[in-house]
């Protein structure tokens, strides 16, 4: 029944991948964070999750992109990515599906499962990530210098950190944006950032403090003033 669709995206399946990854790479932080390496990786990577939305639409499956979406951010989170920006790949691709593609509804809903699983079914990390929408607008409302796109990021490493019982991934961000903040003229930014953080959770459901309360911690003591 999705035959028409299907073909399409497998015609335009390369443009449409990178259509997404260039609005992603508009944004300053890919390039510091991963290099031109990185960029190129990035390009390819979005071109296997068009293979495998195609796979799950052909199959009429979504598990084969639910499997895939789980399976890809361990990959990319031990390369050192968060959660969210797969999920910000999925997204994307939704956007430029839906714009460049006729009666494309059936693509949006597949990418929407794969978005789906990488919602934490339990534990730690489903609590930061469920409660982040708020602890974004709480950080933005106490503290407008900061970028929401950065606090997004903090609150999926964090996440992730506490999920996956890696804090030095955790870690080796906050190190890496400290630096990215001082290039741009911006030192202490970063402790603003983690600090704006820890006070949004004060007003958090217990579980989502004591699910963030040691990792962030770890990540203050790396931070200079």
């Amino acid at each position: 029944m999705n035959d028409a669709l299907i073909d399409e995206l497998r015609l335009r399946a390369d443009r449409l991948s990178a259509q997404a990854m260039d609005v992603m790479f508009k944004r300053p932080f890919w390039l510091e964070r991963f290099g031109e390496h990185g960029r190129k990786n990035s390009y390819q990577d979005s071109s296997f999750h068009m293979a495998y939305l195609l796979e799950a639409l052909t199959s009429d499956e979504p598990e084969v992109i639910r499997r895939y979406a789980t399976w890809l951010r361990g990959l990319l989170n031990s390369h050192g990515m968060c959660t969210r920006h797969l999920d910000d790949n999925f997204e994307q691709l939704q956007a430029v599906i839906s714009r460049e593609v006729a009666s494309a509804s059936a693509a949006v809903s597949m990418l929407q499962e794969g978005r789906n699983a990488l919602v934490y079914a339990e534990g730690p990390g489903r609590a930061l990530q469920l409660a982040a929408p708020a602890l974004v607008r709480a950080v933005l409302a106490s503290a407008t210098s900061l970028d929401a796109d950065d606090v997004a990021d903090h609150l999926s490493y964090l996440a992730d950190a506490a999920e996956l019982r890696h804090t030095e991934r955790l870690v080796k961000y906050v190190q890496f944006m400290q630096g990215a903040f001082a290039r741009r003229g911006a030192a202490g930014r970063e402790r603003e950032l983690l600090q704006a953080i820890a006070a949004a959770l004060e007003t958090a459901a217990p579980e989502t403090r004591e699910a963030a309360a040691k990792v962030l911690a770890a990540a203050l003591a790396e931070v200079t003033p």
